[in-house]
């Protein structure tokens, strides 16, 4: 099984945006410490802590995991790809699938909302260790759902955009 690139695609690209340790790790609301342990390799991030990541630094976290960033870049004869053109009708089509997507991440991220409504309705829960775990995985469910409430505005403006200029357009 091959290793994970995390560590030094992580160091990479922090380096790159000539940030410190410390500034990331303000920028995304952890500790220096966090940073410096995933880039040592040290630590695997929590699931919502690498999902910050890959939003922050735009890449989506499969290449944050997989792909040797630096050797890529730094390969000989190695060259950015050159954007392939679409038509009007695979643009369209893009369009189409793109916004089928995100009305049904809407409705997944509307059917955790409308749970945790009725979560809320049942009252707190009593004081236990056991509880305390179930705050902790609570917590993050909110963090991952407020990522995907702003993808899903991101989404949602693009497809706002790109439908005017095609409305323009056409």
């Amino acid at each position: 099984m091959p290793t994970s690139q995390f560590a030094n695609n992580l160091r990479f690209l922090r380096k790159t945006r000539g940030m410190s340790q410390q500034k990331l790790a303000e920028q995304l609301g952890l500790k220096r410490n966090n940073i410096a342990s995933y880039e040592a390799g040290l630590v695997e991030p929590k699931a919502i802590n690498f999902l910050r990541l890959a939003l922050f630094f735009n890449i989506s976290p499969s290449e944050l995991l997989e792909r040797d960033l630096p050797g890529a870049l730094s390969a000989p004869g190695f060259q950015q790809e050159e954007p392939q053109g679409l038509s009007e009708v695979e643009m369209r089509d893009q369009l189409r699938l793109f916004s089928s997507h995100t009305s049904d991440m809407q409705k997944v991220l509307d059917g955790f909302r409308e749970f945790q409504k009725l979560n809320a309705s049942a009252g707190p829960p009593k004081e236990s260790p056991k509880n305390n775990k179930a705050q902790e995985t609570k917590s993050e469910l909110d963090n991952l759902l407020s990522i995907m409430e702003q993808l899903l505005e991101s989404n949602w403006a693009l497809l706002r955009a790109m439908t005017g200029r095609f409305k323009q357009e056409g």
